[in-house]
């Protein structure tokens, strides 16, 4: 807009209300001025709005946001200054200011603009990011995650997952990175910056398929001459290269002569307790005698442990990994003993035995994850979490384990997209409706929470669960 069309409307404006309306009038011409990146019409307008009232805060905001734009650092500062010295709990002036710090590298001096803002207006989601971005500039990371997480409880924007996973693959966190990232493309399929994100943290995490997925959407939305498209194809070329292996084949499962399994229920019977469907496991013991017996003692120990006689079950199985070193279902049958006799570090120790001689064992790395949670060592439980879902990515119980062991860590923001994948992938599974209704409730989101909770209560009705029946019902009730 021309410097004389600008003076025609702010003359037009001046004739018009009292004098608090034509202030207004002139700071809203000033912001639309700056919305259609007009930076000198809208200067001429906040020059004439501190004019006309020198002493009002939004007169020197709005000074402060074009100066801001036409890159004049230390003078928009002076200008926040002055609207903040008029009303300390104007929050634009505050953010304004913080991100001027940021920009001018003070970052420690902009986390107290923002500290100021988020006591101000603890509702307001971007406030909490700009504080958690304050936090990452200061190298406080875990601090400046959880500011994040605040921001997603008040709203799921895709910027702000982003922004989570990318703090994360900084510190490290490759897996719950690519959480992050797949939940931002969840949210926007068109969001290039989250697909190229997901692509190489899954490129680095050797997930071949969701790599190519995610450079494959990236190509569909980004534009031509996006410096990252070539980039992106170069990545495609080395996935379709050196793509993962196929699996080795397993050995076939040891068969057993009718006589010979007569002779393991002879062994069921002694130990008075009645066999339950899948209490049978395919040990790895060469020779016919040492299967025999080794699966005697695994369905015996098994047995009892289902019985509830696990001091019973421990002894039979402690004398089988004795004895049977090598069967990784000794070591699994151990630890699910260790972790009802309330022992998870000694369950870890046991289930990393078996995951040395076979970590290709879906349930060994669940158990895994159950043992570290227990034992509060939530990045192990993780870890074994992701192994698992590698393995069996379509697993509905697999996401929600992840989901209880974010949960367990307090992580409460991942723990809800885990348990969504969960109810997704185990849309039958009452108790994975019922631990995303309870954490959304959890959160706040009373709304969200309704429908997974009334799932739940209809699934375990028809399952005969009471139990959970009864826990969604008392959710629903709370919720009002």
């Amino acid at each position: 807009m021309s410097g004389s069309t600008v003076e025609s409307r702010i003359a037009d404006l001046l004739k018009r209300g009292s004098r608090d309306e034509q202030l207004a009038s002139l700071c809203a011409l000033g912001r639309e001025l700056l919305a259609r990146e007009d930076a000198d019409g809208a200067l001429v307008v906040a020059d004439r709005a501190v004019r006309f009232d020198g002493r009002s805060p939004a007169a020197w905001t709005l000074r402060g946001e074009v100066l801001a734009k036409k890159n004049r650092a230390g003078e928009a500062v002076g200008c926040f200054d002055r609207a903040l010295a008029a009303d300390p709990a104007n929050v634009a002036a505050l953010v304004g200011k913080a991100d001027l710090l940021v920009r001018l590298g003070s970052p420690a001096e902009a986390l107290e603009q923002y500290e100021e803002a988020v006591k101000l207006c603890p509702e307001v989601g971007h406030l909490w990011l700009n504080r958690a971005r304050s936090l990452e500039s200061a190298g406080r990371e875990q601090e400046a995650l959880e500011s994040i997480d605040r921001a997603l409880t008040l709203g799921d924007a895709p910027a702000t997952w982003l922004t989570r996973g990318n703090l994360l693959a900084k510190m490290g966190r490759d897996e719950d990175a690519k959480t992050s990232f797949a939940r931002a493309v969840e949210l926007d399929g068109g969001a290039v910056d989250a697909w190229h994100a997901l692509a190489l943290v899954s490129a680095k995490l050797e997930d071949t398929e969701g790599a190519k997925r995610a450079c494959h959407r990236l190509l569909e939305a980004a534009k031509d001459d996006d410096p990252r498209v070539s980039a992106i194809r170069s990545l495609l070329f080395q996935l379709d290269r050196h793509g993962p292996q196929p699996p080795q084949l397993r050995r076939p499962p040891h068969r057993i002569s009718s006589s010979r399994m007569r002779r393991v229920s002879r062994s069921i019977k002694a130990v008075d307790v009645p066999l339950e469907s899948g209490a049978i496991v395919e040990p790895a013991a060469e020779s016919d005698g040492d299967y025999e017996d080794t699966l005697a003692e695994l369905i015996s120990a098994d047995a009892l442990h289902r019985a509830g006689r696990h001091i019973e079950a421990l002894r039979k199985v402690e004398s089988l990994v004795k004895t049977a070193p090598k069967e990784a279902n000794g070591w699994v049958l151990r630890a699910r003993i260790l972790l009802a006799l309330g022992k998870p570090e000694v369950a870890a120790k046991s289930i990393e035995d078996a995951l040395a001689l076979d970590d290709r064992s879906v349930p060994a790395w669940k158990l895994a994850a159950r043992a570290f949670a227990d034992a509060k060592k939530y990045d192990r439980a993780l870890d074994a979490v992701a192994h698992a879902e590698r393995l069996a990515p379509n697993d509905g119980e697999v996401h929600r384990l992840r989901g209880d062991c974010l949960v367990a860590a307090d992580r409460h923001t991942e723990a809800v997209y885990a348990f969504e994948k969960a109810v997704h992938y185990g849309a039958g599974d009452a108790e994975s409706w019922l631990a995303l209704g309870r954490m959304l409730r959890l959160l706040r989101r009373a709304t969200a929470a309704k429908e997974p909770l009334e799932k739940a209560r209809d699934l375990a009705d028809a399952a005969g669960r009471s139990d959970l029946a009864a826990e969604a019902r008392s959710l629903l009730a709370r919720l009002g």
